[in-house]
């Protein structure tokens, strides 16, 4: 009749002292971070600025790149991809608030435009019901 009373005290005793270990186990705390277009500092563009820049623009992988107003918002559009709202940080520059793609386009005195564009590629799927892993471009634009 000890031994079960004996068992069941070192089996509390035990249980305190792994429940004081994992108490005193030191802790590093990691703070993400913190980049994100809402603290980033912006262009305020004007209507009139950004109408030079809306249209399409050719990619160098052949795809064509659409910059278009919808009730004061902007958008950028990747052929028949979804629509990217983009927000302007900088004369020339645009992000897209779901970070998926950013821009710079250098507008020539002709209204022509050249620069670069980093797009995040979404998965793909196929017709056999593989997923494909996305990645990302670069392309370079040209109007």
């Amino acid at each position: 009749m000890k031994n079960p009373i004996v068992f069941l005290a070192l089996t509390t005793a035990a249980f305190a002292v792994i429940a004081q270990t994992a108490s005193e186990v030191p802790t590093v705390k990691i703070t993400a971070n913190q980049n994100s277009y809402s603290s980033m500092q912006t262009y305020e563009m004007s209507p009139e600025e950004f109408n030079k820049f809306k249209g399409a623009y050719t990619l160098t992988n052949g795809m064509v790149l659409s910059l278009f107003e919808n009730d004061r918002t902007r958008y950028a559009q990747i052929d028949d991809s979804n629509q990217h709202e983009i927000i302007a940080v900088a004369p020339n520059a645009f992000v897209a608030l779901d970070k998926q793609l950013k821009m710079r386009i250098d507008l020539s005195e002709d209204g022509k435009g050249r620069g670069e564009l980093n797009y995040i590629l979404p998965p793909l799927f196929s017709s056999e019901g593989q997923i494909t892993n996305g990645g990302w471009m670069l392309a370079t634009i040209h109007k």
